[in-house]
């Protein structure tokens, strides 16, 4: 068994299980040791490897029966490029070494466009958030065609929802920490909806696509079932619930628009005065110093205006206030859409049954937080 990624919170829990059901080889290819530490909890080898490297994965794929890929870009630069290239090179790798199934790991992000209705493997794609939907997007597109073309080696995607469950930091932790800092919001009463997959759920999945035939070119979405954005996550922020602020669709960012830039030359003036050591600094330069001087003499009404930008020093002393600013990314992860995917066809093909329901898996998110 390899598991590419398997340092990451999926990929750690996929580790777990398949020790658990005492696999006797499981490789995690990795860039750095310095992120092995909950795979290093089991019976697992940890190997260094470049998975844009034909020949870097052949080598830990060597000897393999089957192949799970998590991996995708996450850090430093050409992120994208990073997600697609190392998927095609993991499919080209295990098709050379001969291994008998590779199930890649997509996301319900490729249909993210859509905001209400029933969606399944059958709709076309419509992907959202950015950057990040369009290039797990090209790589799923591309395993597809790569399955097509290679019948002869089982290829499989799996692609989840919402996935929370001990270490989840998109789902658990990330909005338990917006709201204890006073950055979390309800948008229309936290009507949208959730489409959870507990990682013990979707791992379970994994591996059962990994072993049937059926399974060979088809995209399996991976869905426990559904929840208002509410119910889901008022256990997680019930410390913080009676400071959360209710928004209306109204209040939601510009949807694509990008960063809006309100900021003036006068803000960034106003930022230079009020940093330590600025003005000191210009006083003291031989050049700049002198200028200075010459403009408080030349214009003084007008230095009196610019002093009175400047903090007086009881405000510096004082502590900032925390931030009650609700953060932009709330808005894309948790608003009003209602749309619901169906993991109907991975219950019928498979008989995926998930085991552990909303409320174990909350209970023990909230255990491990």
């Amino acid at each position: 068994m390899v598991v590419t990624g398997g340092t990451g919170f999926i990929g750690s829990h996929l580790v777990e299980r398949l020790a658990e059901l005492e696999m006797k080889s499981i490789l995690v290819p990795v860039r750095s040791f310095r992120s092995g530490a909950q795979v290093a909890r089991f019976p697992a080898t940890m190997q260094r490897a470049d998975l844009t490297s034909l020949d870097s994965c052949r080598q830990a794929f060597r000897g393999a029966r089957h192949v799970f890929h998590l991996a995708y870009g996450t850090s430093g630069t050409n992120l994208a490029e990073f997600t697609v290239d190392s998927t095609r090179t993991v499919l080209q790798a295990a098709l050379e070494e001969k291994v008998e199934s590779v199930v890649v790991f997509s996301t319900c992000t490729v249909w993210a466009g859509y905001s209400e209705g029933v969606i399944n493997e059958d709709h076309a794609f419509k992907p959202g958030m950015g950057g990040y939907g369009e290039s797990k997007l090209k790589a799923h597109l591309e395993t597809l065609e790569f399955a097509r073309q290679h019948p002869g080696m089982r290829v499989t995607i799996i692609a989840p929802g919402a996935v929370y469950g001990p270490r989840s930091t998109f789902f658990v932790s990330r909005p338990v920490e917006a709201a204890r800092a006073g950055q979390f919001a309800w948008y229309d009463g936290g009507r949208g909806i959730c489409n959870y997959v507990h990682v013990s759920n979707l791992v379970d999945l994994a591996i059962l696509a990994a072993q049937a035939p059926a399974a060979h070119g088809q995209t399996f979405i991976a869905v426990d079932g559904h929840a208002t954005w509410r119910e889901f996550l008022t256990p997680l922020v019930e410390p913080w619930l009676s400071r959360i602020p209710e928004l209306s669709s109204a209040d939601l960012p510009k949807a694509n628009g990008g960063p809006q830039r309100t900021g003036t030359l006068r803000d960034i003036a106003r930022a230079m005065l009020n940093a330590p050591g600025v003005m000191a600094a210009i006083s003291n330069h031989p050049l700049l110093g002198e200028l200075k001087e010459r403009f408080i003499r030349a214009f003084p009404d007008r230095h009196r205006r610019i002093q009175q930008w400047r903090p007086v020093p009881e405000f510096i002393l004082k502590p900032s206030a925390p931030n009650l600013e609700v953060a932009p990314w709330v808005a894309s992860m948790f608003g009003p859409d209602t749309v619901q995917f169906s993991s109907a066809k991975a219950r019928r093909l498979l008989d995926w049954q998930p085991a552990i329901d909303l409320h174990q898996g909350l209970v023990g998110s909230i255990e491990w937080l």
